[in-house]
Order: structure tokens, then sequence, then C-alpha cells
């Protein structure tokens, strides 16, 4: 599988242009079953704060519409999809879920990702939670290629299939000599995947931990099609604390490429930006925003008219608070992407030497003992602003603003419209225009009178005037 391509990195391409799709997938330890609830809004709240636009969960236990909605509400999705085993959620207004199947056992959900701005091509998502024992897996994976060979097809294209796999296709972990799933199907993702993590050169990171017990059995494969699309430097395995999940969350970054056609709707931007008023109230900003306005005051040529004199003034005042905010919110970011790569470092450290655990244990403990505390801050500080009444949110939330924006922008895209001929969705300006031609056309146009029905309404309305 990851001999067939040996370059970690995509291959030059600054001339075109690139639309990113951040993907997520994590086996979640039960969401719905976890008893303090505090916990799990911490950790929904962790998550749903991530850079994701897709996030496949595993082993959700959401059996009920009641849980689909609650949790619908807390990840505040613009979509999402949901089993008793699999969950897979939009972050982005903008993704559009289509072909939507939840197999009959519930252990894998797969559905078409569209973009409402037509900005990438469909892509298949599939994510997936196989059974733990292994003649359960060994039985289902045996049996899914022949029961479901329209969504794992032979020859596939635009494909992902992520999530909990329950086996390792690493050989550093696969320590057992029993074959943990059947060859037609590890010839299947050896024909047609790529680990979308890992680069071919390098070893797995772990992604499950319990105890001093450390496997590889998470996933994200990608078919070979796509697989230059991946940016690798940016896939990460991020470390979760304990309290929310003995698996890691994984990360694959994206950058695919904007079709060529001429139909496809043109990039809305970035939006508007607000500073976050509560910035005036930090004293060491106070000073850098006063230095900064004095040295410009001092600077003003006195003959410009004074809007421009205000222009250059608020011009000033915006640079300053993005320079200060990215510096705080960069500090946090850089301590946890060290922190994780000295804990990914430290894991596989261990793997080769096993004699290094008296050594490298209490480092590792104090690695992930910080990440937890890094991560249960951030929460904390998410909780304290989702406090906020939302009346408040417009005033002082730059992150409310953004997603208000974006939100709106969205709603001014229709959704794909289905070309009467094909009955699919519509791919060039052309389908769109006859589709809706021949919809208002049908709309406004009288149809033909059965007499049948006029014959009918007035023999009734005959012995209805005879019984009178």
């Amino acid at each position: 599988m990851a001999s067939k391509i040996t370059d970690s990195n995509p291959p030059d391409t600054s001339s075109f242009t690139f639309s990113p799709l951040n993907i997520g997938s994590l086996n979640c330890r039960g969401l719905a079953k976890t008893a303090d609830t505090s916990v799990r809004n911490y950790f929904i709240r962790y998550l749903k704060h991530r850079p994701l636009d897709l996030l496949a969960l595993q082993e959700t236990h959401v059996s009920t519409t009641a849980l689909q909605e609650l949790f619908y509400s807390q990840f505040q999705a613009s979509s999402s999809l949901w089993s008793s085993h699999c969950g897979l959620i939009s972050f982005n207004p903008s993704i559009i879920f289509s072909n939507s199947f939840i197999s009959p056992c519930e252990r894998f959900i797969s559905t078409t990702v569209l973009h409402s701005s037509d900005t990438f091509d469909p892509i298949t998502v599939t994510t997936v939670y196989f059974p733990a024992a292994r003649a359960d897996r060994y039985s289902f994976l045996s049996n899914i290629l022949v029961v479901h060979p329209d969504i794992f097809l032979p020859f596939t294209e635009r494909t992902i299939i992520l999530g909990d796999f329950n086996y390792s296709y690493s050989r550093s972990f696969s320590f057992r000599p029993i074959r943990q799933a059947p060859t037609p199907w590890l010839q299947y993702i050896d024909n047609n995947f790529f680990d979308g993590i890992t680069p071919p050169d390098l070893l797995a990171a772990s992604t499950f931990h319990r105890g001093s017990f450390q496997s590889c059995i998470d996933y994200v494969m990608v078919s070979s099609d796509l697989y230059l699309s991946v940016y690798l430097d940016k896939c990460r395995t991020l470390y979760i604390q304990p309290a929310w999940s003995d698996h890691c969350l994984l990360t694959c970054h994206l950058r695919l490429s904007v079709p060529n056609s001429g139909s496809s709707v043109s990039s809305v931007g970035k939006g508007i930006w607000r500073a976050n008023p509560r910035l005036a109230l930090n004293s060491e900003f106070q000073d850098r925003l006063k230095t900064a306005l004095t040295k410009c005051v001092a600077s003003l040529d006195f003959t410009l008219a004074n809007t421009t004199k205000w222009e250059t003034l608020k011009q000033v005042t915006a640079k300053c608070c993005r320079s200060f905010s990215r510096r705080e919110a960069f500090n946090l970011s850089r301590a946890e992407d060290l922190l994780h790569k000295k804990q990914s470092g430290l894991t596989k450290k261990l793997l080769l030497d096993p004699t290094l655990l008296p050594v490298l244990s209490p480092q590792l403990t104090i690695v992930e003992h910080q990440l937890s505390s890094l991560q249960q801050y951030h929460v904390e500080n998410l909780a304290l602003r989702s406090g906020i009444r939302w009346r408040e949110l417009g005033d002082i939330s730059a992150g409310y603003l953004k997603r208000t924006v974006a939100t709106r922008s969205a709603k001014k895209l229709i959704p794909p419209l289905i070309y009467h001929s094909t009955l699919s969705p519509c791919t060039s300006k052309e389908e769109m225009l006859d589709t809706t031609a021949e919809f208002y056309g049908n709309l406004y146009s009288p149809d033909d009178i059965d007499q049948a029905s006029i014959d009918h309404l007035l023999d009734s309305l005959l012995k209805l005037l005879i019984r009178l």
C-alpha cells in the first residue's frame, strides 16, 4: 500500500488554484454513554473548535433521533449523519452531503461531498467502525465487498475511507502472526488507497493508547487519484486526553484542485474583519496601541484632509489588533503543536526500544499531562465565550461574526439542481439553465383539462341538488 509512492510531499503546484479541505477522524469511545455531561461538553467543545471542515466519529452510540438532534446542536454542525456506530459532521456551511447511505449494520456511513460553490469536484467519504473481535471483523470484511459493491467499487476514484479499522497495517504494530483481515479486503485497500496521514518512508504513529499498550488501528485512506492532493506536512496524529478518549485525533489536509469549468462560482472572499473589543481591557495591548498611535500621529501630514487622517489611524489600529491577536493565539497553538510532536516522538522511541521505558515513561507522562492541561484550558475559555448571550456575541466575538458572514455568503448560493435527463446534479451552467427553464415552464403552464373529473363533479352536484 505505502510502497507505490515514495515522495512524502506533493509536487510543485504553485501555478494552480486549490480549495483546502480539512478532514478529521476520531473514535470518541461512546460519546452518548459518557456519565459526566460536563466532560462530554468539554470534549465536544474542543472538537468543534478544531480547524476542520469534516469530522468522522466512531463508537458514537447515537441510537435515537433525540441524541442525533442533541449532538447536531452541541457540535453546531452545518449538517450531520449519524448511526449507532458512526457519525459524520460538516462544520462548513458550504459543504453539502448527497447520496448518503448508512449500512443496515450501521458500521459505516458513505456520502458524496459537494461544495455549494463548486470549488472542487465531488468526493466520496466513507467513515467506518469495523468490529473489534477478530472473528466478527473477518466475517464482516469478507462480505463487505460483495454486499456493497456500489460503495466499495473495484476501481475507486476520488474516495476517502477513514475511521477505526481495529487492526493494524503498520508492520511495527503487527505483532500477531494471525492475519487480522481477509485477503480480498487487504488487496482492495492495497490496490486503491494510500495512507493519508503517514508518509511512506516514516513510521506510523500509534493511534490507540491503553496503559502501556499502544497500536495503530485508526486510518485515513485516500484513493490513488487524490493522494497527490494530500498535504502530508499538515497531517497530524493528535493526542487526546484520557478523560475524553484513548484514541488519537487524525487530521488530514487536502488541497483539491479547482475545476477548470467556466460554470464554477467565483470565490466569495474572506468576508468582513472585526477586532475583538475585549482587547481594550488588556493592559499590554493598550501600551502597544498607544505607542503605535503616538508614532502615527507624529508622522501625519497635517495638510491632509481629516477623513484621510482618520483612515490612516484606523489602518494603524487594525494592524496593531491583528498583530497582537495572532501572537497571543500563536503562542498557545505553537506550544500544543510542539507537545504533540514530542509525545509522538517519545512513543516511537519506546516502540523501537522498549528497554527505554524506565527513562522515557516519566517524560511521556509529563508531556501528556501538559497536553491535557492545555486542552482543558482551551475548552474552559471556549466555555466562557459560549456562555455569553447571542446579542452580545454580535459585538465582541470575531469568531461569531466570521461564522455569520460565512453562513450568509453560503445562503446566497442555491443548492445543486438535479438535471432532468440524467437525474444527477447539474455540472454546468447550461444544464442549470435548462433545468430551471423546464421547471418554471411546467410550473406556469396550464395542465390539460380532465373531462372525466368534470363529469364526475357535475354528476355529484346534480345528485346533491335533487336531494335538496
